[in-house]
């Protein structure tokens, strides 16, 4: 304990980072001190750090703060506690004062201190909410029946206090309930630029309809996709929904240790276009997996191929239901509505225009995104009390531009566990990823490529800042206005869709969320034309060598709506059975996958000696050994990828001299 206290209110909560205790006020009586001390602290232990912390006093803006004992304490949503009730312990202090006189021979002390117990004017009546992140209060209104010593549980967004002391030595029978509601509402404007927007989208994929004469059309664009158009896709692609909301929530609640992570494709970029991009250009490959094939065996293509679609499909399913999840928070949008809208939406401009309808509407969604990100962050400085002076003040004196955390602590986000996470996390994307490595077939030659892989970097660079920006933005707003965050929110996540929502006007709300939907649906195109093209290229077109083009345009067409309905179908799942915590762990196991697929085509590229076999048997390997690493290890989730992808190519090179490689590959003038 921070310090020697009776009737301190203990509860656990989220402090943006990780579940921690929050200790507030208590009393004590010091030796030869006449009465009892009643606290206004705030203390703070994390876990992790094992200490604690002294925080801001219980106290409503300005005014003097509150000194409490034996309040009833429960969390609240993602980041709030609350309150209720207690002594502020003037009355206890008199009626000590007036014991110290009996004891002292004032006899007529008795009457005092008795006429003290039967006039008590009651307990503290204030509902008291604390927010966990920015270290605020707010005053949430007045109980029915103040009471002290009581018992409080909640079900989420209501409060149950049973019992409790109404006076002193008179208990309370009474269950009192406190409910807490988050205004949702969205206007009708704001679904006219909602709308436009899928209108929009709509009739750029039938704008594309009519050039996709065949799959190198519909998957490659002929090549008529400018060089920069390409890097925005990329950008944009790499840019999901959940990156969207994710970003400015994280940042809001903990700080820029992240940063690094986002901004590794500039280390990343060189390696890529000088090692990896001449296979994937020069000898022309349908997917990326086709290499594999080539470079290994069939059995090691496919495998990829299945990972790839088990993990595209999944991936659909979330990126439609977590928005839409968020959304749904603090507008009151339906979230099966949201998640059907986005997914037929998306699988109709897709199919029907092919990659080209992808790209450019990747480059709309892409300034959509860019334009709203600065909107919304005018709007946060225009709602701090004192502007961007007391922003910068505010994220100084809280640390929360902390971007470099040299410990070598790897269970927590330090610089080494970023920069190494994010450096094999960039790779696997860069080099793996059927949606990413697609978009290098769509410009005209492996130059323009390049460019477009360098504009993605740079890209990434000004907006990271941006969005980083906007989380810290959202501490400073809330920080100056505590009244507006939603304090039963389940998610914290939703604190910058609840920004847009309720402190934005009307229709410029509904552009901000239209760019939550376009990010979203970006990832979401980009998933379904690049998994229709690994099951069209990597399994139809070689099951079915003498088809004709029309009849691998019509697979190539339903398997996108295929996978598209079975994503809309899991995430509908999802929605109807409120797991998002499991999907969470479901989602890391499929983060384990990514390790291997990106470890294959590094073994293919710089590991000669590696065969197929070794391949498959270094991959299969390193998932038992990221299992057994995330099943008993505190490792951080970052350095997942790095882990899969090293130990899967150690384990092949071991293996490989047991099974060495002898397919021997001749390469000609970009022909194997």
């Amino acid at each position: 304990m921070p310090a020697p206290l009776t009737g301190a209110t203990l509860v656990a909560q989220m402090d943006g980072e990780e579940t921690a205790l929050f200790l507030f006020g208590g009393r004590a009586r010091q030796a030869k001190e006449p009465v009892t001390q009643f606290y206004s602290g705030v203390y703070h232990y994390r876990p992790s750090e094992g200490k604690w912390s002294r925080k801001n006093d219980m106290q409503l803006g300005r005014k003097k703060p509150i000194q409490l004992a034996m309040a009833a304490g429960v969390p609240l949503g993602a980041s709030h506690i609350l309150l209720a009730g207690g002594d502020e312990g003037s009355i206890y202090n008199r009626v000590e004062a007036e014991m110290n006189a009996l004891e002292s021979g004032d006899l007529t002390a008795s009457e005092r201190r008795d006429s003290l117990w039967l006039h008590h004017p009651g307990f503290f009546n204030r509902l008291l909410v604390y927010n966990t992140v920015t270290d605020t209060w707010l005053d949430a209104g007045q109980m029915a029946e103040p009471v002290a010593v009581s018992t409080a549980v909640s079900d989420g967004n209501t409060v149950l206090l049973a019992g409790g002391e109404s006076r002193p030595g008179i208990r309370s029978a009474s269950i009192q309930a406190i409910t807490f509601s988050v205004e949702t509402g969205f206007g009708w404007l704001n679904y006219v630029v909602l709308g436009i927007y899928f209108t929009g989208m709509l009739l750029l994929g039938f704008f594309f309809m009519g050039r996709e004469n065949d799959t190198t059309d519909f998957f490659k664009a002929g090549g008529r996709i400018p060089w920069w158009a390409a890097g925005i896709s990329i950008f944009a692609t790499t840019l999901s929904a959940i990156t969207f909301i994710a970003i400015p929530a994280k940042t809001y609640a903990a700080d820029w240790r992240m940063l690094v992570f986002n901004l590794t494709i500039i280390l990343i970029a060189p390696v890529v276009i000088r090692y990896f991009l001449p296979f994937f250009r020069r000898f022309n490959f349908d997917t990326a997996y086709q290499y594999l094939e080539l470079r290994f065996s069939r059995p090691v293509r496919w495998v990829a191929s299945l990972l790839f679609i088990f993990f595209m499909v999944s991936r659909i399913a979330i990126v439609l239901f977590l928005p839409s999840l968020a959304l749904n928070a603090v507008t009151g949008f339906s979230v099966y509505w949201a998640i059907v809208i986005m997914g037929v939406v998306t699988i109709i401009y897709c199919t029907s225009g092919g990659i080209e309808a992808v790209v450019w509407g990747d480059v709309i969604q892409g300034f959509i995104l860019i334009i709203g990100a600065f909107l919304a962050f005018f709007y946060m400085m225009s709602g701090v009390e004192g502007g961007i002076g007391t922003f910068w003040t505010s994220a100084m004196d809280n640390d929360k531009f902390r971007t470099f955390d040299f410990r070598f602590d790897f269970t927590q986000p330090v610089f080494w566990v970023v920069l190494i996470g994010g450096l094999a996390n960039t790779l696997i994307s860069y080099t793996s990823d059927q949606s990413v490595v697609q978009r290098y077939m769509t410009t005209k030659d492996e130059k323009a490529t390049a460019r477009s892989i360098w504009l993605n970097g740079f890209l990434s660079i000004p907006v990271s800042l941006l969005f980083f920006l906007l989380g810290t933005g959202l501490y400073a707003f809330y920080i100056s206005n505590p009244g507006q965050l939603g304090v039963v929110n389940p998610n914290i996540d939703s604190v910058f869709p609840q920004f847009i929502v309720s402190q934005m006007p009307s229709g410029l709300a509904g552009l901000l969320i239209a760019a939550i939907f376009a990010a979203a649906m970006s990832t979401l195109s980009s998933n379904i034309n690049s998994v229709s093209a690994v099951v069209t290229a990597d399994f139809f077109k070689i099951l079915c060598p003498t088809a004709s083009s029309a009849k691998s345009m019509l697979v190539a067409r339903w398997s996108g709506i295929v996978i598209g309905l079975f994503g809309i179908g899991m995430a509908l799942v999802l929605a109807a059975w409120n797991i998002a915590s499991l999907w969470d762990q479901f989602n890391t196991f499929l983060g384990l996958l990514t390790g291997g697929l990106g470890a294959l085509f590094v073994m293919g590229i710089f590991f000669k000696r590696i065969g197929g076999t070794a391949a498959l048997g270094g991959v299969t390997g390193g998932l038992m050994v990221l299992l057994l690493v995330k099943n008993h290890s505190d490792l951080s989730f970052l350095m997942y990828g790095f882990t899969g992808m090293f130990s899967s190519v150690v384990l092949a090179l071991l293996l490989s001299l047991i099974f060495p490689n002898r397919k021997k590959l001749k390469v000609t003038r970009g022909r194997i």
